[in-house]
């Protein structure tokens, strides 16, 4: 079964609103001060997610002066009839007993734009929602706020109908619903459901005790009727749950009328308890009672961090974060600015190719026009990294790398001048507006030279360094607060009163100072943010790959990502078998001529998805599951004219001298040496579809009927699956043999006719009696064992069919060939396989055979070491083990 992993939008991503048009689905999330507004992302499957647009820009929205976490707030994204509707409001003021909220709504036909001049609505409250009933009226609703004292100032959700021919809205304005003792009602959306209208809000506040609320009426002006089961989701009052402040949801229905809720979420840090990545969005499964309520299919409202994933195809993205060089047009989407639009006036990637020139302007406590651009920080561990060319004359220009959360909330690491010290490094902090320069940290800068700054956060600790060359560090500063970046840490209570609130996340990001108003420019050679999952770093423009350097000596590497011409692809390797020629190539550096004279990247028993598409390729999309056939060959000589291209002397196979194989995060691969993986089968089963071609080939090579009686000598992973592959032809009577326990109980397991031990009696004497004297026709030789393979000329009646598959250690052993002649029997010699993998694929498709069966272990990359050894000390119990480059998928 498939599964969802909670968050799915990661980082700085709260108040959810989701819809699905067709296959695509769209969650658009807040953006506050960031520019520009809402953030789209969209996906096929719903676990996979891309961001691919931010429709309010400046023509939508003027963000100048608003304070911190002001600005855009709870968009709602619906479609109707064609067109996608998104109303978000625009906060110019929310401390204190007044709020300035003013509700808009912008339009489009394509979900890309462009987005149509905003339509003013109403500023009476926050969280507007449009629904659109199915007599065609269409009503906005919204919380709305009470400034006066003793008064709700929350003071329910009102409701009024929205006018396509006049542009506003129109009619009485209706509360419909007051809300429950939770408190604080907003984010209101309407659904209807068997009659029913059902109002969903978040109560509670967007903090521990958030929740969801589901009323319902036959009316859609109200009564409404309160769920009486009380919150359907929360996360209040349950410190041990890892996601927190659940609330603020929206519903989707997939085609096969499977129901999801998006949420809001948070994910405290220890010890501080602090939210450091914001508040970011999961997903639940739900479903309607027989009584017509929504609830969770746990059967509870906790949220959950892993459910079921729909029966949707698999749909992934090609969105790597890491290095971004400046040598491009635009930023990346993934980068945005402070209230206003990216512009020449202060940013440029044309004055200096190459290079992100930020021009100084106003301070970091400026809600005006700051010189600042950020990513979100997605991951609890991340690595960033810049160089930067400034030349700074004055104490008042500054420039460099910063960790941002708001105004009054900030680490960073920059580039100052002081007449007396000259040239130097510095790191200032501002904690809840108490601004601390650590002086006494500052470091030294030679004139002229440039300066690389890193950031290394790990949880709550951020740590600076700095360096002259990007190889040798030292850190600049003490270990900061990373806690300090959070909501929590923002928000400022006292007497009951709140004097300061933060609903953003922690940005990472570069800035400039100019506070002599001259635009001191800083030039950036480039950005990297790298997350650390499971002590592994996550990489772009570089990947990890498993080197083998010499005999007995593989480690893990930086490796450039590959490059594809036209006629390749790029894929993101899932998993990645280990086969007896990796760790023959491990132990002894070399198989037959083929010699490990260079470094090189083993393994090539892969599937994963494809991620980068040749201009030429026309068969496979990026998103695409495939397995890959691991040997190119030159497609012009005799042997690939005639079909067998596996004898091409120019193959170029993966993991074998000199040519590079696929332990590794990334591989490219000719396009029509990819095949598609058909829905029903696991990313695992597509690794092994390379070993059971073995298997497949040495059935046809041996000419194999359903009737044949065929006996398999070894039952390592490849006798294992050509037991398979003998199934896959129609084979019901099926023997083999292998010195190992385990492997033959692996092999009983699977369902043949016996499994011998040959050092228990004569295997032919055996076949003999278990056949009542008619012996085998086919004998499947996979171990390489000298004696096994001389005895198969014993052990095949006379007539019969030898398919020798193996490899023995040396290159002659005794053979009987007056037995074979006498026998009349038929040899065939199997070197990897022809033509295999799309009828290996089809009938593995149509049959109930399970070959994952033969996976005894499964490792991280970052563990092939361990691996390896495992697999060449424990054969006998090691059959199949399985590598994943992200341990996550494990």
């Amino acid at each position: 079964m498939k599964e969802i992993s909670n968050p799915i939008l990661k980082g700085f991503n709260p108040d959810p609103s989701i819809i699905r048009v067709g296959e695509d689905y769209y969650i658009a999330t807040s953006t506050f001060e960031w520019f520009p507004g809402v953030q789209i992302h969209h996906s096929r499957d719903l676990v996979n997610w891309d961001v691919i647009t931010h429709p309010v820009s400046e023509k939508q929205i003027d963000m100048i002066g608003n304070p911190d976490s002001g600005g855009v707030w709870a968009p709602c994204l619906s479609y109707d009839n064609g067109v996608y509707y998104l109303v978000y409001t625009n906060v110019i003021h929310h401390m204190g007993p007044f709020k300035d909220t003013h509700n808009y709504l912008i339009t489009a036909t394509n979900i890309m734009g462009p987005w149509s001049e905003p339509i003013y609505l109403n500023s009476s409250g926050f969280d507007p929602s449009l629904f659109h009933d199915d007599d065609g009226k269409k009503w906005m609703l919204n919380m709305i706020w009470d400034h006066r004292k003793n008064k709700n100032s929350f003071a329910g959700i009102v409701m009024q109908e929205y006018s396509e021919r006049e542009k506003s809205l129109v009619g009485p304005i209706y509360n419909i619903f007051k809300g429950t003792e939770l408190g604080l009602t907003e984010g209101p959306h309407i659904y209807k459901h068997n009659g029913y209208y059902y109002l969903m809000t978040a109560e509670g506040g967007t903090r521990w005790n958030h929740a969801i609320t589901v009323a319902r009426s036959t009316q859609l002006t109200g009564p409404y009727e309160v769920d009486p089961q009380g919150p359907m989701l929360t996360s209040a009052h349950k410190p041990e749950l890892e996601l927190q402040k659940a609330g603020h949801g929206s519903l989707v229905t997939t085609p096969n009328d499977e129901l999801y809720l998006v949420h809001l979420c948070g994910r405290p840090v220890k010890p501080s308890g602090n939210c450091i990545l914001g508040r970011e969005t999961a997903i639940q499964l739900c479903e309607w009672t027989e009584d017509g309520w929504l609830r969770l299919v746990n059967g509870g409202n906790d949220p959950q961090v892993t459910i079921a994933a729909p029966s949707l195809p698999e749909y992934r993205f090609h969105s790597i974060a890491g290095r971004v060089d400046f040598s491009v047009d635009r930023l990346p989407i993934e980068f945005q600015s402070l209230r206003e639009p990216q512009h020449e006036g202060w940013l440029s990637l044309k004055d200096r190719p190459g290079f992100l020139r930020l021009k100084g302007r106003e301070s970091l406590s400026s809600t005006q026009r700051q010189s600042l651009i950020a990513r979100r920080q997605q991951a609890f561990s991340i690595e960033v990294k810049t160089v930067i060319e400034y030349n700074p004359e004055s104490f008042q220009q500054m420039a460099g790398l910063i960790y941002y959360y708001n105004t009054r909330n900030y680490h960073y690491v920059f580039v100052s001048y002081d007449d007396e010290f000259g040239k130097y490094v510095g790191v200032m902090s501002r904690n809840r507006g108490v601004y601390e320069e650590l002086i006494q940290n500052w470091i030294s800068i030679e004139e002229g030279k440039r300066i690389y700054l890193k950031a290394d956060i790990h949880h709550t600790e951020l740590q600076f360094f700095v360096s002259t060359d990007g190889d040798q560090w030292i850190e600049a500063g003490p270990t900061l607060d990373a806690s300090v970046i959070s909501d929590e840490n923002a928000e400022l209570v006292k007497d009951g009163v709140a004097l300061d609130q933060g609903f953003t996340g922690a940005f990472v990001g570069l800035c400039a100072q100019d506070l002599s108003g001259r635009k001191k420019h800083a030039d950036f050679g480039y950005f990297q943010y790298d997350e650390r999952r499971g002590g592994v770093w996550i990489m772009s423009g570089k990947m990890k790959a498993a080197v083998l350097n010499k005999p007995l000596d593989i480690e893990i590497k930086e490796r450039d990502i590959p490059t594809i011409d036209e006629h390749e692809i790029l894929v993101k390797v899932y998993c990645i078998g280990v086969c007896g020629s990796d760790v023959h190539y491990y132990e002894h550096g070399k198989i037959g001529r083929y010699v490990v004279k260079e470094p090189i990247i083993l393994g090539h028993e892969l599937s994963g998805d494809v991620v980068s598409v040749g201009a030429a390729v026309d068969h496979l999309s990026v998103g695409d599951r495939v397995a890959i056939e691991p040997g190119v060959t030159c497609g012009t000589c005799q042997y690939c004219k005639s079909g067998r291209y596996n004898l091409c002397p120019d193959v170029v196979f993966m993991a074998t001298p000199p040519v590079d194989g696929a332990w590794a995060d990334y591989v490219k691969i000719r396009a029509d040496f990819a095949f598609r993986l058909p829905d029903s089968m696991s990313y695992e089963e597509g690794a092994l579809l390379e070993p059971l071609s073995v298997g497949y080939h040495s059935m046809v090579r041996g000419s194999v009927q359903p009737s044949d009686r065929v006996f398999i000598s070894g039952l390592g992973p490849i006798g294992l699956l050509a037991v398979q592959a003998a199934k896959l032809f129609g084979v019901t009577e099926i023997y083999a043999s292998d010195i190992a326990p385990f492997r033959r109980q692996l092999a009983e397991e699977l369902g043949i006719t016996a499994v011998l031990n040959p050092l228990e009696g004569d295997v032919n004497q055996q076949l003999n009696d278990l056949t009542n004297g008619n012996g085998i026709d086919v004998v499947i030789e996979t171990s390489g064992n000298a004696k096994a393979i001389g005895d198969t000329v014993r052990v095949v009646k006379r007539g019969g069919r030898i398919v020798l598959v193996g490899m023995p250690v040396q290159d002659e052993i005794p053979l009987n060939v007056n037995q074979l002649i006498d026998a009349e029997l038929n040899v065939h010699g199997v070197f990897r396989y022809v033509n295999t993998y799309t009828a290996a694929i089809q009938s593995l498709s149509n049959s109930d055979l399970s070959i994952h069966k033969i996976i005894t272990h499964k490792y991280a990359l970052k563990d092939i070491k361990e691996a390896v050894e495992m697999a060449r000390t424990e054969k006998a119990t090691s059959i199949k083990i399985m590598i994943y480059p992200d341990e996550e998928k494990m």
